[in-house]
């Protein structure tokens, strides 16, 4: 399904008949070369903080961090070490979500724009 936002009256619009599960992918989005974080600060994660700068992404704990594009697909995935970088520059521009699961089953998340 698919819903455009914006619009007066928001319509709901079936785009592959007989599918039922869905991925939620941004319309319309605007990137940009630099990367910047888009995470919001309002959510509070204990698990582990990620940054992101300069081309690299970096976990303050030990972790597997994957990366995904937009449409959910896996584009990275890195056992890394707290404090590791993880080169990220290969990646096109873009929006991307990476996840860092700790040993203990906790995960952080954090959005970013390349």
């Amino acid at each position: 399904k698919r819903v455009k936002l914006g619009e007066a009256e928001p319509k709901v619009e079936m785009v592959v008949p007989g599918v039922e599960g869905y991925g939620c992918v941004p319309v319309g989005f605007v990137g940009s070369s630099a990367v910047k974080d888009i995470t919001n600060p309002a959510v509070e994660v204990s698990a582990a903080t990620i940054t992101v700068a300069g081309g690299i992404l970096t976990v303050d704990a030990d972790a597997v961090v994957a990366v995904y594009d937009m449409s959910g697909l896996m584009v990275a995935r890195v056992a890394a070490t707290a404090g590791q970088g993880i080169d990220i520059a290969n990646l096109p521009a873009g929006a991307y979500v990476a996840s860092a699961e700790l040993a203990n089953g906790k995960v952080a998340v954090a959005k970013f724009v390349k």
